[in-house]
């Protein structure tokens, strides 16, 4: 089914309008389509001319502007509840497909991007640690990401061990033996999805 945007809340009142007489309009155009209705569509125009005519009101009457804007935030919220009791009818009647929807006047939510693949760790760096065993590494955040994995070996094409996960491009890490030379490198991780390890880093652990 499609999903249509509902949310009108959050938009000035203007803007709230625009949108109900956009989809009166469309409804209106396309009534053999769009029927039957939650709200009635002779229900629903009544309500966003009243609420067209409260705002022409408005401007019109400074004197009695508090009492129409009270008013107008009554209208408001009654024709927000009708907007989205339709657009659940419109998603129905439509059948599942986008074209004849947007037809009502609803605007359709944006599909969502699909994230890339994830690419190599670059500029990996690895500094001499505070304490014995430590190393302070850090390289460049990969676009999607969620979280890096280390490794380390003893002479950077064999023996690589798993070192730690973490979710931040900056990290120390402890436990290595002083005194030897460490090859690390990095990989992004997004669930089961990795990207290519970085070229390796070397540093003296102390």
């Amino acid at each position: 089914m499609v999903k249509l945007r509902t949310s009108l809340t959050s938009l000035k009142f203007e803007v709230q309008i625009a949108k109900m007489e956009a989809v009166n309009a469309g409804l209106t155009t396309h009534a053999a389509t769009f029927t039957p209705l939650a709200v009635p569509l002779a229900t629903y125009t009544a309500k966003v001319a009243e609420i067209t005519a409260n705002a022409a009101a408005i401007q019109a009457n400074d004197d009695l502007a508090l009492s129409l804007r009270l008013t107008r935030d009554t209208l408001l919220g009654e024709g927000r509840l009708m907007y989205e009791q339709n657009a659940g009818s419109v998603a129905g009647l439509s059948g599942g497909d986008a074209a004849t929807a947007v037809l009502s006047g609803y605007e359709l939510f944006a599909a969502p991007v699909p994230a890339g693949p994830l690419t190599q760790v670059l500029n990996l760096s690895a500094t001499t640690g505070d304490e014995a065993g430590e190393a302070d590494l850090q390289h460049n955040p990969v676009p999607g990401a969620v979280a890096y994995e280390t490794q380390c070996s003893p002479n950077g094409t064999t023996g690589w061990a798993y070192i730690s996960t973490v979710g931040v491009s900056k990290q120390t890490i402890t436990g290595q033996t002083s005194m030897t030379m460490c090859w690390l490198r990095v990989r992004a991780i997004r669930g089961t999805e990795h990207g290519p390890w970085s070229d390796p880093a070397t540093v003296l652990i102390p």
